[in-house]
């Protein structure tokens, strides 16, 4: 990752809180400070903020109490709540599943970003807005992503497409001849 966009990104505390090795605060970008708002979430317990007394899930306090199915059912509805008020506007949560395994309360949790932004997944100057210099992530995901994208092609009545997305587009997509190909035939 180069040094002028990490400046770029919006930097956070770390969390836990710890030192850097330059003597300053820790800092944290994008989808690291998701998952420490998460874990946050997760393991306060309320009451324990003075200034958001009902802040947090309380994880922490099942720690010494008798597992079951019943205790592991009442947990997944307490962390899915709990990640929905707290951080609803910033994640959904696709799944929220506790599993009592022996003695061992097991939580999992798969969640999207609702940052709305998926930038040059396609090739490495698809997209150099803010000093982008990440483009073409998606190459090794290229035939799920585009099986994907001819199932979704071919049952969708519309797009809905930002600004840049439209832009590249246009741009391509007129271009293509195979008469083969789902999208191009859209």
């Amino acid at each position: 990752m180069s040094e002028r966009l990490l400046l770029a990104e919006p930097r956070s505390l770390d969390y836990p809180f710890s030192i850097a090795g330059d003597g300053r605060a820790a800092l944290t970008l994008g989808d690291d400070h998701v998952r420490d708002m998460i874990e946050q979430v997760l393991f306060t317990a309320p009451g324990e903020r003075v200034m958001l007394p009902d802040f947090g899930c309380g994880l922490l306090t099942l720690v010494f109490e008798p597992n079951s199915e019943l205790l592991a059912a009442s947990t997944e509805l307490l962390v899915r709540s709990s990640l929905q008020r707290w951080l609803g506007d910033l994640i959904d949560v696709r799944t929220a599943k506790v599993l009592a395994i022996d003695s061992t309360l097991l939580v999992v949790i798969e969640y999207v970003s609702l940052d709305g932004v998926i930038q040059g997944p396609g090739h490495s100057g698809e997209d150099l807005e803010g000093g982008f210099t990440q483009g073409g992530w998606t190459g090794p995901l290229m035939p799920d992503h585009r099986r994907y994208n001819t199932e979704s092609f071919q049952t969708a009545g519309a797009f809905l497409l930002g600004r840049v997305t439209y832009a590249i587009w246009a741009a391509y997509w007129p271009t293509v001849t195979d008469e083969s190909d789902v999208i191009a035939a859209r």
